[in-house]
């Protein structure tokens, strides 16, 4: 599947148990770039991590930020399940990209929102643009 699909189509296909027509890909597409930028409180709790912290221990910490400060927390019904996973899903990667860099000493970098989740992790964690 990870030759012949990308990223956000598996994960299409994770969320709605089929592969999404081009229509579809391209709105969900939008929808994971729109969610990919992390609250100021989790940015924060990132850079209060000791720079000894081993990268899993940020992740860890980070996604349970994530939930808590999810304006849906509490509406456990199927479409805002469906849209915390989007966020969820866009977001996991900024933690990890934004959280290495932290730990090295090197401010996070903006999202790029017109790139592919591949290709916006790729560009926060070596600041360069894949080509």
């Amino acid at each position: 599947m990870a030759e012949q699909a990308s990223f956000e189509e598996v994960a299409y296909l994770l969320l709605n148990g089929e592969l999404p027509n081009l229509k579809n890909l391209v709105e969900f597409t939008r929808q994971i770039a729109a969610e990919r930028e992390l609250a100021a409180q989790v940015v924060k709790m990132l850079r209060l991590m000791p720079r000894s912290a081993h990268p899993m221990d940020m992740l860890r910490t980070g996604v349970s930020m994530l939930g808590v400060f999810d304006p849906e927390l509490n509406d456990n019904s199927h479409a805002a399940n469906v849209r915390k996973s989007i966020r969820l899903i866009a977001r996991v990667s900024t933690l990890i990209t934004d959280g290495w860099r932290i730990l090295h000493g090197e401010e996070p970098l903006p999202e790029k929102p017109d790139l592919t989740q591949a290709g916006n992790f790729f560009y926060k964690l070596k600041g360069e643009v894949p080509q």
